[in-house]
């Protein structure tokens, strides 16, 4: 879904890490639940996500959804935006 770049928002305020076609595979180093968000293209990239569900059925425990050390259990349709 996203690839080869390492991102870090560097502040204690709110990031968005905002992805649309083309983004590539990004690893998302320091966020945050319930501060951070990930702004997703629905589809992104021809991927088929449209939703949190989608995020949540296609990742792992190990990067969720391009969250280094996030586990899945920890996120909710909050932290995450589709446009």
């Amino acid at each position: 879904m996203l690839t080869g770049h390492l991102t870090s928002g560097g502040t204690t305020d709110t990031n968005f890490y905002v992805f649309g076609n083309n983004s590539g595979t990004d690893i998302i180093a320091d966020f945050s639940v319930l501060v951070d968000f990930v702004s997703i293209k629905s589809n992104v990239n021809g991927s088929g996500i449209t939703s949190f569900a989608n995020v949540v059925s296609n990742a792992t425990d190990i990067v969720f959804g391009g969250l280094a050390g996030v586990a899945k259990s920890s996120l909710s349709t909050l932290d995450y935006v589709f446009f």
